[in-house]
């Protein structure tokens, strides 16, 4: 019969595999974030498709439109054959302009993009863009002359800009704000009662409720990939949730050995890594780390002694066999690493209110017996 203790000591060394199986699925995740650069096109498509004139966008694509002749299209192709980048720099839009600003691209190293920019940043290089951004588009231009286009540019750029001046390149209409953005822009800028500071940080904390909603919809579009990294890992280790559970309750000292190694593992890890800052290499490093660890737990996961007898009955109903298990550990692990972390804190702080000083069990705890009879027995 298992006692209480003995209970917890199974549902914590459960709790203790699906955590390091989803440390796991979320490095094989960032692995692939980083890989494809998946943060920084996140971030790029936000702010494109936030301060981008989506209306002139579409008017520059060189889409044929059911109005427009033939001819004219293939002149405009032509066209845009010919000028090149050159066009195709004039007529980007602001959000385009924000993300190769030298503010937000000097913050990477070459050949890099950026994944996180921080608010005084962004609004810094929003104003920047909003200000001199129009100006810079038309200026050195007009002279045949590479050293007069050169002088050109020294000469007219504008001084730097204030409250005031910047009311009025946010009526510009060269600048190309989206119109709601723009109608963003002109609310908190009449509420900031002509302090430029005061602007700047309700931008600052606009752009920081707007990371939030997209750092949401990032993380439901990685759901859907932890969920397949927790269904490759689980078969590929061969991890039976119900077989575990079973080798857990007829065996009571396994379930308190890894009941016992992760206490060690919460007490020298007090706080959950953080995964999404580490490089390439450390990522597999990491990887690898983690399946040692569930190696060197000795339980009865992994493939050795099965073998494979084809499409036959007996293969199909190992399969069944297995399945039920397998599925109770894919959505065990597809909750994510930061939920199994926060749970087995709780389990272990039970588990450790539970003992008794001398390293023994609860009575109360444990096989049901009533702390009278321990009284009686030393009397």
């Amino acid at each position: 019969y298992m006692g209480g203790l003995h209970f917890l000591d199974l549902v914590i060394g459960l709790a203790f595999i699906y955590f390091l199986l989803s440390i796991i699925c979320l490095s094989l995740q960032e692995l692939k974030a980083n890989l494809i650069n998946e943060r920084s096109k996140n971030l790029e498509k936000w702010i494109t498709d936030t301060f981008n004139d989506r209306g002139r966008k579409k008017e520059n694509s060189g889409l044929l439109d059911k109005n427009q002749p033939i001819i004219a299209f293939l002149k405009k192709w032509i066209n845009n054959i010919l000028k090149g980048k050159g066009r195709e720099k004039e007529n980007s839009g602001l959000g385009d302009r924000i993300w190769k600003n030298i503010m937000v691209d000097g913050l990477t190293q070459n050949k890099r993009t950026v994944s996180y920019i921080p608010k005084e940043v962004f609004v810094s290089a929003l104003l920047d863009q909003i200000y001199y951004g129009s100006d810079d588009s038309n200026q050195g231009r007009n002279s045949e002359s590479e050293l007069e286009n050169e002088q050109e540019l020294i000469n007219g750029l504008k001084p730097t800009y204030d409250f005031h001046s910047l009311g009025a390149a946010i009526e510009n209409p060269s600048v190309r704000l989206p119109k709601p953005f723009q109608r963003v822009i002109r609310q908190v800028y009449s509420e900031s009662h002509e302090n430029l500071e005061t602007f700047r940080m309700r931008l600052e904390r606009w752009f920081e409720m707007a990371m939030v909603r997209n750092s949401g919809s990032y993380k439901k579009k990685t759901q859907w990939w932890t969920f397949g990294f927790a269904v490759v890992v689980t078969l590929g280790i061969n991890v039976d949730s119900i077989k575990l559970a079973s080798h857990f309750y007829d065996n009571p000292n396994e379930a308190k050995r890894i009941a016992d190694q992760a206490e060690v593992y919460l007490k020298n890890n007090p706080e959950q890594k953080v995964i999404g800052d580490k490089e390439f290499k450390e990522t597999v490093e990491t990887i690898r780390a983690d399946i040692n660890k569930i190696n060197e737990l000795k339980l009865p996961l992994g493939w050795d002694g099965y073998e494979w007898v084809g499409c036959t009955k007996e293969g199909w109903m190992t399969i069944f066999k297995f399945l039920p298990g397998w599925i109770i550990t894919i959505f065990a692990v597809s909750l994510g690493s930061p939920f199994w972390f926060d749970t087995l804190n709780k389990l272990v702080n039970l588990r450790a209110a539970g003992k008794t000083p001398n390293g023994g069990s609860n009575p109360s705890l444990d096989g049901g017996k009533k702390v009278q009879d321990n009284h009686t027995a030393v009397g």
